[in-house]
């Protein structure tokens, strides 16, 4: 497949969503430069995900949630260092740090969001 092709399969699954997307890495230095190769053309940049990316950094608590996610996954069946697992294990993580920093948010807070 070329690198063209690949970005518009991309771009179209992204887009297929129909809903902002968030891109998230947790490797700056490597998995952005590719995202900014396949949609070198910004005709071929979807519409709908971040420009940039969230990266994956925690503080001392929310750390423990997303390792303890990841390592959850990873023993219940995603093989880790595959490209599609991590991928799937860090969504699961990033999701536990969601819900972890919601449950410590006050509720004042919390409802004006």
């Amino acid at each position: 497949m070329t690198l063209h092709a690949l970005s518009l399969r991309l771009g179209n699954w992204l887009e297929g969503s129909e809903q902002p997307v968030t891109l998230v890495t947790d490797s700056i230095g490597w998995d952005w430069p590719w995202i900014s190769k396949i949609f070198t053309d910004p005709k071929t940049w979807p519409t709908n995900p971040n420009r940039s990316p969230e990266v994956l950094l925690f503080d001392t608590d929310s750390g423990e949630e997303f390792n303890n996610a990841i390592e959850f996954a990873f023993s219940n069946g995603l093989c880790r260092h595959h490209a599609l697992d991590d991928a799937k294990a860090n969504r699961l993580g990033w999701l536990a740090v969601r819900e972890y920093r919601n449950r410590r948010r006050p509720a004042t807070e919390s409802k004006n969001l």
